[in-house]
């Protein structure tokens, strides 16, 4: 059994000015720049990889490569901290996944998580998101890898199975 994903992997500008900027507005645990996703489908424990590449193949269209524009937070208090996509190709393809494996899951936000948020420490982070309203801040790759996740005493290990686009 293996715990599996689908993601388009993304690469920030300059991740370590976003982190140094937002260091005094949040604690908690940055994404590894090497783990940057966004994760169009999780299918967790999966004993039979072949099958579920087979069943994913018609499944997932081609895109062009996207920009990924501007910061928000989930939950208030936040929870996570994350960039957000200028465009979205992703919820149809979501949509057909979702049909075909029978989930129960029914909403679905394209983005890349940079920090799980244990604690705010000021309010600041809201008018420092603002600065990114608009902004470019990194790609997001044009393609789709069902990737194995392994977990680990120092956090997740992402290798990627295999690629679709």
């Amino acid at each position: 059994m293996q715990r599996l994903f689908l993601a388009s992997f993304a690469k920030l500008y300059d991740y370590d000015a976003i982190k140094k900027e937002f260091s005094d507005c949040f604690l908690g645990r940055w994404t590894p720049e090497e783990n940057l996703h966004m994760t169009l489908y999780y299918f967790g424990m999966v004993e039979d990889v072949k099958t579920t590449i087979k069943n994913v193949e018609g499944l997932i269209s081609s895109f062009e490569k996207i920009e990924l524009m501007g910061l928000n937070t989930f939950s208030h208090p936040p929870r996570v901290f994350y960039a957000g996509l200028k465009y979205d190709p992703f919820t149809p393809m979501y949509k057909k996944l979702q049909k075909e494996f029978q989930a129960d899951k029914k909403y679905f936000n394209p983005h890349i998580t940079l920090m799980r948020v244990k604690q705010t420490l000021n309010n600041k982070y809201r008018e420092k998101i603002h600065h990114y309203d608009n902004k470019i801040i990194g790609t997001l790759e044009n393609r789709i890898s069902l990737v194995k996740s392994e977990i680990s005493s120092k956090g997740s290990v992402y290798t990627k199975i295999h690629t679709f686009y």
